[in-house]
């Protein structure tokens, strides 16, 4: 039986105890066997913004999960240059664990705008995706979100929802708790000499205080 690894990509600038709390949540609910956390080198889509270094970021998410039977850290995107494309990161998880069914974590509003990614239609055909949803919010489905491929889908379930791609890969969705933590809110309240205690775990604090980051 192949391992259900989930692929939850972000700059992590800092990692925060929503990411952890949401992680925990979907390899629960998806029943996933793993959750691979990966840091990004350059955000796709913010490709002028210049996030902590990639070692700090991914010594925060290692220190974090020290113990954890599920979650584990990934340094795939760290050592490729150019922009961190996620279709590159996921045919590099089907190289490294041939074993592996991968699925893709995002939030469902990542979602609603996959239409402007990296060749999203192969993307769509190489992996499934779990989209993160807060309770009550509209998800938005694959019609909405990439209207040229809609044909390629067919609904599966509606509670929770779930679609298939011809390819064999699925859609599903997959509530999470509503926490209002941002990784901004954190560098903004480091800047400003705010407490983050309990926000972040107590690794991120560590780092954060010892290398003097965000500053």
């Amino acid at each position: 039986m192949s391992t259900r690894l989930g692929i939850f990509g972000g700059t992590f600038d800092p990692l925060h105890i929503a990411h952890l709390i949401c992680a925990r949540q979907v390899a629960y609910k998806a029943e996933l066997d793993r959750v691979l956390i990966v840091p990004c080198r350059v955000p796709p889509h913010k490709p002028d913004r210049k996030p902590a270094d990639g070692c700090l970021r991914l010594e925060m998410i290692e220190r974090s999960i020290e113990g954890d039977d599920v979650l584990s850290a990934g340094d795939i995107e760290l050592g490729r240059s150019g922009p961190s494309y996620s279709l590159q990161t996921i045919q590099a998880v089907r190289e490294q664990h041939s074993d592996a069914e991968p699925f893709f974590i995002i939030g469902a509003d990542a979602f609603a705008e996959i239409a402007t990614w990296y060749h999203y239609a192969e993307l769509l055909e190489q992996t499934s995706f779990l989209l993160m949803s807060r309770p009550g919010s509209r998800l938005p489905t694959p019609a909405d979100a990439a209207p040229d491929l809609a044909g390629m889908y067919r609904e599966v379930s509606v509670d929770p929802p779930a679609w298939a791609h011809k390819s064999g890969t699925l859609i599903q969705a997959v509530e999470v708790p509503q926490l209002d933590i941002s990784a901004s809110e954190i560098r903004r309240r480091v800047r400003a000499g705010e407490p983050i205690r309990y926000l972040v775990p107590d690794a991120v604090l560590g780092v954060i205080e010892e290398r003097g980051l965000y500053r």
